[in-house]
């Protein structure tokens, strides 16, 4: 049961590993995802890795910690915790913000360092501003001004200016929230629909197919040791 369970585990991280490294690929338009079924999807992955040559490719492993803080935004505002579900989805819009710049300056061709740069040097209201302007395309100006404003009220909270709470505290909150969910959403649409293609149905069908291809046959994606 013990081994039933360890090759499980194994097999899901190695689907998760591999998923991963094809969902930037889509989001980095290395891998047109448009049309594709899942087995395509591994065609092309094989596809793009012969076509890196000898030296092979390195890797680098980010976490994503945008699943974790979306949890947390549901969590705090189920139980009315205005100012912390505020500050929760702010923070998972700006981390969104990130990716989304990441993504486009690599395939506008700049270097990482610009994305860097971008990325930890500019505000909330800049981020915005700069993914239109990546994307050559105008936000819609209530999605701008509800997400502008749902940034501001977490700062607020994280540099102490927020006010006791009180009913028009919570009002303020409620209707800050109440108008960015759309504009969450938004952001959503952007990395899901137009830099992966909508290709979310084909990936979660990837997965599963890698899982199960890696339990089956374990010596699947063994590499040689350079070490013997």
């Amino acid at each position: 049961m013990t081994k039933q369970i360890s090759d499980t585990v194994e097999a899901k991280l190695v689907a998760d590993l591999l998923v991963g490294v094809v969902e930037q690929l889509i989001v980095d338009g290395d891998i047109d995802a448009r049309g594709k079924s899942a087995a395509e999807l591994r065609e092309a992955l094989h596809k793009w890795y012969a076509s890196q040559g000898p030296a092979g490719v390195e890797f680098q492993s980010v976490l994503d910690h945008t699943p974790t803080i979306w949890t947390k935004a549901k969590k705090a505002e189920a139980t009315d915790d205005l100012q912390y579900a505020c500050l929760y989805y702010a923070t998972w819009a700006e981390h969104r913000l990130n990716q989304i710049i990441a993504a486009l300056c690599r395939r506008r061709g700049y270097e990482e360092e610009f994305a860097g740069i971008l990325i930890r040097d500019t505000g909330f209201k800049a981020k915005l501003l700069w993914v239109q302007c990546l994307l050559r395309r105008k936000h819609k100006k209530r999605f701008f001004d509800a997400l502008v404003s749902l940034a501001e009220l977490r700062n607020q909270m994280l540099h102490y200016k927020w006010k006791p709470s009180d009913n028009g505290a919570d009002r303020q909150q409620r209707s800050a929230l109440r108008r960015a969910k759309p504009a969450l959403r938004y952001l959503d649409h952007i990395l899901n629909l137009r830099l992966m293609a909508g290709s979310k149905t084909q990936i979660s069908r990837l997965r599963r197919e890698i899982a199960s291809s890696f339990k089956e046959n374990s010596l699947l994606l063994n590499v040689p040791n350079h070490d013997t």
